[in-house]
């Protein structure tokens, strides 16, 4: 079985930078354990092959597969930021709905994700699969070196800070830690990660404004590596994944693959597994169609409260986490994709031919979708 993979990755996977992010983590995890299983990859359209596997944006084949009766598989990761929901809706709606209904399977990384393209695009009549995200554990585990941040408790932050870097995010996370500071004052918050102008601007202005000078209990460890990111999730008590439409971020399996409670919002991708593991905040709205334009609660003493909660039991919680942290490996992520590929090859195999009409179809279909799908994407990624 050979697989072309159809998605803007980078084929040297982990943490390697440049176009692809989230796919290029992820793909980095799959095409290594179905190498080990004795199946090949490709990211070039060239090449024969015998199942198609798409990401979101991934076009430049598809009327090919069509053509020569290819399973196609889509995987739908994150859908939007909320802020940026109105426009997506109004670039990729039509030709992302013709490619949902054209695609043989999808896999979504979250229930909250599948919800939120149904929503997009319109519901779609094929199997379809939910499978998370999950971390590389020969990495991430609870048993590796730790660091020492010079304080009791440590509450942890490993995102991009994109949405941190609205006022009201700010507002929230850093309005909670005064309040745990008043319970725990040997508290450090690290966040960990790249911190765009946008967000270091906001920041800057707001501890200003507030005439706030948190020290030591307050730092910015920048960009972290393949190396250094399980040192520091392991040496925290508490992880917060605070992103309000989240899909299923790499980071909350990669936490608690390391024995770390994480704390995130209800209605969520990463809240259908961390209930168990920490604590579910409950947002301000409920359900996918509302949540694409919410923010979480705005009330700092509940992201304090479920943090202060953690902390005077993390004993406890982290041992459930660390007892728990197998179930979020990426090996078992991949296990999970590579029965959905078997399945199509066996479902392809027992098929019958495709009738001539059938094949006329496919290809004045996939003809008009591709057009529509270069030029959409073309333009969202524009940005208009």
């Amino acid at each position: 079985m050979k697989i072309y993979c159809d998605m803007n990755w980078n084929p040297k996977g982990l943490f390697a930078g440049g176009k692809g992010g989230g796919p290029s983590t992820f793909m980095g995890y799959l095409s290594n354990y179905l190498a080990k299983n004795g199946i090949e990859t490709t990211n070039d359209p060239k090449d024969d092959y015998d199942i198609h596997f798409i990401n979101i944006f991934g076009i430049k084949s598809f009327k090919k597969s069509l053509l020569k009766n290819k399973p196609i598989i889509l995987r739908q990761d994150n859908i939007a930021a909320a802020p940026n929901f109105e426009r997506r809706w109004r670039t990729i709606n039509k030709p992302y709905k013709s490619l949902r209904e054209l695609s043989t399977e999808i896999i979504y990384i979250s229930q909250y994700c599948k919800e939120a393209w149904d929503l997009l695009t319109g519901e779609v009549s094929k199997p379809e699969y939910i499978i998370h995200n999950g971390a590389n554990q020969e990495s991430f585990n609870p048993f590796g070196n730790r660091l020492d941040f010079g304080f009791e408790n440590a509450i942890l932050m490993n995102e991009n800070f994109r949405w941190g870097g609205k006022k009201q995010g700010l507002t929230i996370i850093l309005e909670a830690l005064n309040y745990v500071l008043v319970e725990k004052p040997n508290t450090v918050l690290i966040i960990a990660g790249t911190m765009n102008n946008k967000a270091k601007v906001a920041l800057i202005e707001y501890l200003k404004d507030r005439k706030l000078n948190y020290g030591e209990h307050l730092k910015l460890l920048g960009p972290t590596t393949h190396e250094t990111l399980p040192q520091i999730l392991r040496s925290g008590d508490v992880f917060l994944h605070l992103i309000p439409n989240s899909a299923c971020s790499h980071t909350v399996p990669e936490a608690l693959s390391c024995g770390v409670p994480v704390i995130g919002y209800s209605g969520t991708g990463p809240a259908e597994f961390i209930a168990e593991n920490g604590i579910v905040l409950e947002s301000e709205y409920e359900g996918v169609k509302e949540g694409f334009k919410r923010y979480p609660n705005e009330d700092p003493k509940q992201l304090a409260g479920a943090i202060i909660r953690i902390l005077d039991d993390k004993k406890n919680y982290k041992d459930t986490a660390r007892k728990n942290y197998k179930k979020y490996s990426s090996e078992r992520t991949c296990e999970k994709y590579l029965k959905v590929f078997e399945d199509a090859m066996i479902k392809k195999e027992s098929q019958e031919e495709s009738t001539p009409e059938l094949l006329k179809y496919l290809l004045l279909r996939s003809a008009v979708i591709k057009s529509k799908v270069v030029k959409n994407v073309s333009n969202f990624r524009k940005g208009d």
